[in-house]
């Protein structure tokens, strides 16, 4: 029988335990930093670097806000202020022993005020170095794997080891907790040191940050990074995180949005909050934040529950930021639960605009057959590039309305109307369509259980009115599926390769649309 561990042993082995999830425990840190220092400097030896983080985190915050919950004296906090820098150095040679070396005294970071001594001040910073190293190993398996021959992607496309992700994402998460709003003190992964002008991108995707840390991240690159052309904070269910963004004015007028506006985000151009659980209250305040995004022109916030009454929200900041000097061109909303009558609102607020917009995405959105005629009516002031209606419900009568209120010019290049259901009335559209859009290059039409007579009606549009076409993909319709196409459809390509892509196997979907 082995050794029966002992009451001590196993405190230690919950508290650690506690320390390292991400769960949202262990925020009282109280009675950890109120042990006496022999039982502290045992807890210390137990704990991960995650775990470490958040006690360091908690040590720095309270001195940072003036906070005296933790430690009741100065002693005592520089107590444990040395006591964790002890464990940081202690974690750093046992990982990367190579490093065990005489390091000159740097200062990379602001020291706590307890720590009074000039010489104190100027010791190494342990805490520092360790995430200094352990960024630096992310990047090097990231270049690693840039360098190999069979690597043929781009650098965006890297990913690195999910334990580097999780440890890096959730060490600034806990650091930024302590940033300063307004001196934009961030973290000890260099972001302490960020300029002005000094980031051009930020992506913090499925990170599960939490709305409190998005919005600190939010407001230390509304003060820092005046240059930021792209912000993806998607797939981070931040429900709740833009009411804690304070409104510059409770009142959403023209002369609110202005690109005379000041802070980091006032060059924004891409901005992606793509699933991030954001409801109908989210949109209104949504609507406010944006305003301090006045050169925003790609905007992403499909796969949030907006509902038709956070859409009519967001129409006041369209109408002005689509006629604005600096034009939003790029709207994605993207299974958002909108019904026709609310997107019908929109299209009929904003098709006369003064700048066009460039391209609008609506797929997943269950719409219905009546939006087939404000789609129409739509398409010709709007000037649109690129519209993308995937799987809306459409269905025959929706693609006969918009083909007969279709205008005799569009500037579509590409289009998706893909599981649609529109059987021959799809077909029918993509004939008028042909002609209409003489600038068109690809469409998607695939999944529309089209009849085996449309392939005639769409292939002797597209031998009269080829126009600029690249791909027509007509995938999914298992009717359309032959050993071969009709001579005279092989012969349309373009650079070489044919410009109608049939079935070439029975469609896996099932077809239970039949009348």
């Amino acid at each position: 029988m082995g050794d029966v561990p002992s009451l001590t042993s196993l405190c230690m082995k919950a508290i650690s335990l506690a320390a390292s999830g991400t769960d949202g425990g262990f925020d009282d840190l109280q009675d950890v930093f109120d042990l006496p220092s022999d039982l502290f400097d045992a807890l210390l030896m137990h704990l991960s670097p995650l775990a470490m983080e958040k006690l360091q985190a908690a040590l720095c915050c309270g001195d940072m806000d003036g906070s005296d919950t933790i430690g009741t004296t100065e002693e005592n906090k520089r107590g444990r202020y040395d006591e964790l820098s002890r464990t940081w150095e202690a974690l750093f040679k046992v990982r990367w022993p190579e490093n065990d070396q005489k390091m000159p005294r740097i200062r990379l970071i602001e020291v706590p005020a307890f720590v009074g001594s000039h010489e104190d001040k100027e010791r190494i910073d342990w805490h520092q170095r360790y995430w200094e190293s352990h960024l630096q190993e992310c990047l090097d398996e990231a270049s690693e794997k840039a360098l190999l021959p069979s690597f043929d992607g781009c650098i965006k496309e890297i990913g690195i080891s999910n334990v580097y992700v999780y440890k890096m994402s959730f060490s600034l998460q806990e650091q930024v907790k302590c940033s300063s709003p307004v001196s934009c003190k961030m973290s000890s992964l260099g972001i302490s040191n960020l300029k002005p002008m000094s980031l051009r991108a930020v992506k913090l995707c499925d990170v599960g940050m939490g709305p409190r840390i998005a919005n600190l991240v939010f407001d230390a690159l509304h003060i820092s990074s005046s240059l930021l052309t792209s912000l993806d904070i998607s797939d981070d269910n931040l429900a709740g995180w833009l009411s804690k963004i304070p409104r510059e004015s409770n009142t959403f007028t023209p002369s609110t949005l202005s690109s005379d506006s000041v802070g980091g985000l006032t060059s924004l151009s891409v901005l992606n909050l793509r699933g991030n659980n954001l409801g109908e209250d989210d949109a209104e305040d949504l609507k406010f934040a944006l305003l301090r995004m006045p050169r925003l022109k790609q905007l992403d916030i499909s796969d949030n529950p907006l509902t038709d009454a956070g859409l009519r929200s967001l129409i006041p900041y369209f109408l002005k930021s689509i006629d604005g000097p600096d034009p939003l061109s790029d709207i994605r909303l993207e299974n958002c639960g909108l019904s026709s009558s609310a997107v019908v609102q929109f299209l009929d607020s904003i098709q006369s605009l003064r700048m066009p917009l460039h391209s609008l995405s609506l797929a997943d959105n269950n719409l219905g057959s009546c939006v087939g005629v404000p789609l129409a009516r739509f398409l010709e002031p709007s000037r649109l590039r690129r519209l993308n209606i995937e799987d809306v419900g459409l269905g025959p009568l929706g693609f006969q309305e918009l083909e007969r209120g279709l205008p005799d010019h569009v500037d579509l290049v590409w289009v998706n109307i893909s599981k649609n259901r529109g059987r021959m009335k799809a077909a029918e559209f993509l004939a008028k369509l042909f002609p209409s859009a003489p600038e068109l290059a690809a469409v998607n039409a695939g999944f529309n259980f089209m009849p085996a007579d449309s392939l005639r009606v769409i292939g002797d549009a597209l031998y009269r009115f080829p126009g600029k076409l690249q791909r027509v993909d007509l995938t999914g319709n298992a009717n359309l599926r032959a050993p071969s196409p009709p001579s005279v459809l092989s012969d349309i390509r373009f650079r070489g390769k044919p410009v109608l892509i049939l079935p070439s196997s029975p469609s896996t979907a099932a077809y239970d649309d039949d009348p």
